[in-house]
């Protein structure tokens, strides 16, 4: 990748977990980046609160950037089985007004983070690159899907580059326990707090866990990205490395030196069996650069909460 002059660059949905790492991320890189949220978090850049539906000023505050990178997403898999409509009434026509406010600004390239932990559906027996079929099994997935086909229409019909991450699942610094998400990190802190691990899926469930590190680097490389129309701008953001819920907890059992209380809770029917991305095009293409040794990162990453943990005399 040949890194082009500087852009402006606008976080939407920087006060969250990957959101304030990208924001910081990017600083570091030097480049001038904004955050849109509805609260300001502490990464320390530029500020704008909003609402995107009800945000009279949308336009322009995105006619100060050149990217838009979009993170915001109001559920989760499990809270969109419980509450369907939630991603179709409000995620949804958010984006298609960051977009539509975009044409009208003249900002080409939104950066979407969908979910390649979910939108394949079932990977058991099947490699999971870009052109795979899709089978997702719940409403979160379904309504990324769908944020994914509209980007690349805005693409074909109105000159824009967006570019669409298929981000597996994340682990690492800044990473909140109570977010329901993030299976290294809450079991990290379970042991460490000497509570029982729950399990809602069969402990041989398979995942493909990345390092934020990664993904950090992913979204810049996706910033300076040239735009190519023989290339369908989707790339899967992952390790590429499969590990069992069984394997993950005696990982880092052994790694922190402490015996784990696993309790199996009844199967979720929206919970999968095996997910592990194939990142070759992201390679290719992006430039995407991820450890080769993702069962080591996540090792130093444990010790590194255990260290905090330590410190803070628990």
């Amino acid at each position: 990748m040949v890194r082009s002059m500087s852009r402006k660059i606008l976080v939407m949905g920087g006060s969250g977990y990957i959101g304030s790492n990208v924001a910081s991320f990017l600083m570091g890189k030097g480049e001038y980046v904004g955050i849109y949220d509805l609260v300001e978090g502490n990464v320390g850049c530029v500020f704008h609160q909003g609402d995107i539906l009800h945000d009279a000023h949308l336009a322009e505050v995105l006619s100060q950037y050149d990217i838009i990178i979009y993170l915001i997403c109001t559920v989760n898999p499990k809270k969109s089985m419980d509450h369907p409509n939630q991603y179709y009434d409000l995620d949804v026509p958010m984006l298609l007004k960051v977009l539509d406010a975009c044409r009208e600004t003249g900002c080409k390239r939104v950066i979407f983070s969908s979910s390649g932990g979910t939108v394949y559906g079932e990977g058991l027996n099947r490699e999971l690159r870009e052109d795979a079929d899709c089978y997702p099994v719940n409403h979160y997935a379904i309504g990324k899907l769908l944020s994914e086909k509209i980007l690349l229409m805005y693409n074909d019909l109105y000159g824009m580059e967006n570019v669409i991450l298929r981000i597996s699942n994340p682990y690492g610094k800044g990473q909140k326990v109570n977010s329901g998400v993030g299976a290294v990190t809450i079991f990290t802190n379970k042991l460490l707090n000497g509570e029982p691990i729950t399990l809602y899926s069969d402990p041989e469930t398979v995942r493909d866990y990345v390092s934020i590190t990664a993904i950090l680097g992913a979204f810049y490389q996706a910033v300076y990205y040239e735009d190519r129309k023989d290339i369908v701008p989707v790339f899967n953001i992952g390790s590429g490395v499969g590990i069992s819920l069984s394997e993950l907890i005696s990982l880092l059992s052994e790694n922190l030196g402490i015996s784990a209380d696993v309790q199996v809770i009844e199967n979720r029917g929206f919970d999968i069996k095996c997910n592990i991305l194939n990142v070759d095009k992201a390679r290719t293409y992006l430039g995407y650069d991820v450890s080769e040794d993702e069962r080591e990162e996540i090792k130093k990453y444990a010790l590194s909460l255990k260290e905090e943990y330590l410190k803070e005399g628990k």
